[in-house]
């Protein structure tokens, strides 16, 4: 899925770029390549960030017939991109979910939406994901223009890896929560018995005769 590309492009610099005390020539064109191309997708595929190499570059000429100025380089670039065949399964993040199903994020380069109605009657899909828990899925049809910002794909759900932090959290408080309880309960049972112990020693204490009541039986007698 990741590939590794070589390609032509065109860098201009403007008046503004050459006002600039210009150090590194080879520096500053591949800077403004990388602006171009990283972090959107190209005709290859989704350019991931930092990968971008600045090859070789032709010598700067000035633009003819457009009298701005501007200085023209020709430059080849090597850069790694992302570009998802079909049947390729992924992990992802949800981002989002909705009556129409989940969002998955691979990177910040690929968003797969996995329909609802592919996964009915899916418990595991439909009550146990969350936003924020980590998925794997499979992915069916890809899109992408030049520019855009992610690769849209469509997948299929194939199983939940993990719970997110929120879910884990979530999950920590409600047995934080039971173990609570369960202490409570515990306590309050040890009252019960303790009360009914002392109930008990009472009606002992009421049942034995005073030393007066004694002593007026044997008067009597």
């Amino acid at each position: 899925m990741e590939l590794d590309i070589q390609f032509e492009t065109k860098v201009t610099l403007t008046a503004k770029d050459m006002g600039k005390d210009i150090i590194d020539l080879d520096e500053l064109l591949m800077k403004k390549i990388k602006a171009q191309y990283e972090g959107r997708c190209s005709r290859n595929g989704y350019v991931l960030p930092n990968s971008v190499n600045m090859i070789s570059r032709s010598m700067g000429m000035v633009e003819k017939g457009r009298y701005t100025g501007d200085v023209l380089f020709y430059a080849e670039a090597s850069a790694k991109v992302l570009q998802p065949p079909d049947g390729i399964e992924i992990e992802g993040t949800v981002i989002r979910q909705n009556r129409m199903g989940m969002y998955i994020d691979y990177q910040g380069a690929i968003r797969v939406m996995v329909p609802r109605d592919l996964h009915i009657g899916e418990v595991e899909f439909n009550d146990l994901v969350k936003v924020g828990d980590t998925v794997r899925v499979e992915i069916k049809k890809s899109r992408y223009q030049v520019n855009d910002t992610s690769i849209l794909s469509v997948g299929i759900f194939k199983g939940k890896v993990k719970t997110g932090a929120e879910g884990a959290a979530a999950e920590e408080k409600k047995e934080e929560e039971f173990t609570e309880v369960v202490e409570e309960g515990d306590d309050a049972a040890e009252a019960e018995e303790a009360a009914i112990a002392t109930a008990d020693e009472e009606d002992e204490e009421d049942a034995e005769p005073s030393a007066e009541e004694e002593d007026i039986e044997e008067e009597t007698e």
